[in-house]
């Protein structure tokens, strides 16, 4: 019963299974193994993934005038229109100063002074 040229099949190759993890391999025992892990991380994700705290508010009134009033002015300008533009360049000053931001403040201030000198 000995098999001296080593053509004898194992149980599992007999039953059609292969010990390759190629196409024709079987896992039976991971679908047990997926099974308890889906079922403790699934009602796990919406908690962490809503852990990024409040949506930042928007910007105030005055920030995001000076802003449109400044994308404005620039639009005149690079058409050449420096009167019009300087309309919009000054109505972003004032909002500018009453956001107090300074940055906004020396942009209107630059933008304006470029319009004048045009």
């Amino acid at each position: 019963m000995s098999d001296p040229a080593g053509t004898r099949e194992s149980g599992r190759e007999r039953d059609g299974e292969t010990r390759s993890s190629g196409k024709g391999s079987s896992f039976r025992g991971t679908r047990a193994g997926i099974l308890p892990l889906l079922l403790f991380f699934l009602p796990i994700f919406p908690v962490f993934s809503s852990c990024g705290g409040k949506a930042p508010p928007p910007e105030p009134y005055f920030v995001a005038a000076a802003r449109d009033a400044l994308t404005s002015g620039n639009e005149w300008y690079a058409r050449g229109c420096p009167k019009e533009s300087l309309r919009y360049f000054d109505d972003a000053l004032v909002a500018a100063r009453l956001s107090d931001r300074a940055d906004l403040t020396v942009a209107s201030m630059n933008s304006r002074a470029a319009a004048l000198m045009a």
